[in-house]
């Protein structure tokens, strides 16, 4: 059986308005990063010729994106938990 948690975690998975609005929190230029890499499926190297930086600027930016996201998907989860 599917816990209930999991389940309101995957309705909101897949609702896409839910995690854009939490891409929408991220500073201008990770998003911008996080977008060509994600959405638009363009390599590291891609991204830093496109933005004129380096492709470690691009891993930092990354890097920092996904924490940020990872971190206030865990939160949503946590909140979940704790409406249960």
């Amino acid at each position: 059986e599917v816990s209930p948690i999991f389940y309101s975690f995957a309705i909101f998975l897949s609702d896409s308005n839910n995690i854009n609005s939490i891409i929408e929190q991220l500073p201008p230029r990770q998003q911008e990063v996080f977008r060509l890499s994600r959405e638009h499926q363009l390599t590291y190297q891609e991204i830093a010729q496109k933005l004129q930086i380096s492709i470690k600027t691009v891993e930092r930016h990354m890097g920092e994106a996904l924490k940020f996201l990872r971190k206030n998907l865990r939160l949503y989860a946590i909140f979940l938990m704790l409406m249960d």
